[in-house]
């Protein structure tokens, strides 16, 4: 909490690990070397990590005292649900569409999202 309230750059660490992650979606679902699909999955993680953990830093920042509680839960909440939605989608499109699809369509989504409300409300 003190690291972010001095530096205030949750919101943009939070929107860069949106854009990086989807970047990270894209190389997966278009590479074809092991070792780079590897790679690829490897910065997924990191950057998963860095939207989940600065995603709860600016709630704790911007939220209502109040509602504080209510937020992290939807926070909590959206992952599971967002992990649920990939894996259903994964499922019944990895079939005739190839597994690289759900990575693609995941690339795709979270670059919309980045920058429809991401870089230009800073």
């Amino acid at each position: 909490m003190i690291f972010t309230k001095c530096f205030g750059y949750t919101k943009l660490l939070f929107f860069e690990g949106f854009g990086l992650k989807a970047f990270s979606c894209l190389a997966f679902g278009i590479l074809r070397s092991q070792l780079l699909m590897m790679t690829a999955k490897f910065c997924m993680g990191i950057f998963e990590a860095l939207v989940a953990v600065w995603s709860m830093c600016w709630i704790e920042e911007n939220a209502p005292p109040v509602t504080k509680t209510q937020w992290m839960s939807l926070g909590v909440l959206t992952a599971v649900i967002g992990v649920g939605f990939g894996t259903l989608v994964a499922g019944l499109c990895s079939e005739p569409l190839g597994y690289y699809f759900a990575f693609e369509a995941q690339s795709c989504a979270l670059e919309r999202f980045d920058r429809t409300r991401g870089i230009h409300e800073l």
